[in-house]
């Protein structure tokens, strides 16, 4: 090997280690929103009288449970803590969590500024200074926000939209720089590297996707619960109707 595809080699390995460097950056926060707002939805699943048994979400009535949940709440910790009784069966729990997700906003708003920031942050790592190529990102969002979206979206569904929006533009991303970087030639542990990162992005807007499905699956369910209770559109719901997870 010459000098010059010596150089060459090692220009193309520092490039590809600021790059790994870089998108890695703009995972993590990713990764946290995908955490944070599948919380949320078991949250408000539970809380909606839903309940998970063999990886399936039924419906379960939890109007008679006012009881505290047994145990102490760790300080700080109570969504958290409120889940994992839920998990374990205590409907004890269930009104507890509903009166959570009512009272503290906070949350919910927390969960917003995530996805704000992570937006900034793929708009750049993305777009970088180019102000044409931003605009364009930020009109196809807003489109796929009001596709996604619907009429009249929960608090939930709107978080949900977000995370799939984002899910999509960095999977998009991903898929663009495969396609730049076709012809070069790459190492086996850098190609290996490549296909965990691209299977990992559609790993994840794929299951937001399915996520958002759910969610607004069951919730919509509720709805007519609730509208049934009034006395409007009664039309008795399947009995044992279940839905995957």
């Amino acid at each position: 090997m010459d000098a010059v595809e010596r150089h060459d080699r090692d220009a193309q390995g520092k490039a590809w280690r600021a790059e790994n460097e870089r998108l890695n950056a703009a995972e993590r926060p990713l990764d946290k929103l995908c955490r944070q707002t599948d919380l949320l939805a078991r949250a408000t699943l539970y809380a909606e009288g839903y309940h998970r048994s063999g990886g399936i979400w039924r419906f379960r009535n939890m109007s008679h449970y006012h009881d505290e949940p047994e145990g102490e709440i760790p300080p700080g910790y109570e969504l958290q803590w409120l889940l994992g009784r839920a998990d374990q069966g205590d409907r004890k729990a269930l009104p507890r969590l509903k009166h959570f997700l009512n009272k503290h906003q906070d949350v919910w708003v927390e969960v917003e500024a995530l996805a704000l920031q992570i937006e900034q942050t793929w708009l750049v790592t993305v777009a970088g200074s180019d102000p044409v190529l931003t605009e364009s990102i930020n009109q196809a969002l807003t489109a796929m926000r009001a596709e996604l979206s619907g009429p009249s979206p929960s608090q939930l569904e709107k978080i949900l939209v977000e995370r799939a929006c984002l899910t999509r533009l960095q999977a998009s991303y991903i898929d663009y720089i495969d396609a730049q970087n076709k012809d070069q030639i790459r190492s086996p542990a850098r190609e290996a590297d490549r296909q965990r990162r691209h299977n990992r992005a559609h790993h994840r807007h794929l299951a937001a996707v399915r996520k958002l499905e759910l969610v607004r699956k069951l919730q919509g369910r509720s709805q007519k619960r609730k509208t049934d209770k009034t006395g409007q559109n009664r039309t008795p719901e399947r009995a044992g109707s279940s839905t995957p997870y």
